[in-house]
């Protein structure tokens, strides 16, 4: 989970790359607080990207576009391993 900011990009790339070095199985890759979805955001982390959460005003959650990015990405984690 990781914001557009470059900073927070090339942390969470240092964070797959460490999870994979632990073995551990990388799921996919969630932004948030952005509109658009980059390209290239799927080949930084080599990992499908599972929703893209919207930047709004407080409350977050009574914003029906979250909802709908946070159910998208339940629906996915649930879909590759349940």
């Amino acid at each position: 989970m990781t914001t557009l900011d470059p900073a927070c990009l090339r942390d969470t790339a240092k964070t797959v790359a460490i999870a994979r070095a632990l073995d551990a199985t990388v799921v996919g890759c969630v932004l948030v607080r952005t509109e658009r979805t980059p390209a290239n955001v799927e080949r930084l982390f080599d990992c499908p990207l599972l929703a893209s959460v919207p930047e709004v005003d407080a409350p977050v959650l009574a914003d029906e576009s979250v909802v709908r990015a946070y159910d998208r990405l339940a629906s996915a984690v649930l879909t590759k391993h349940l």
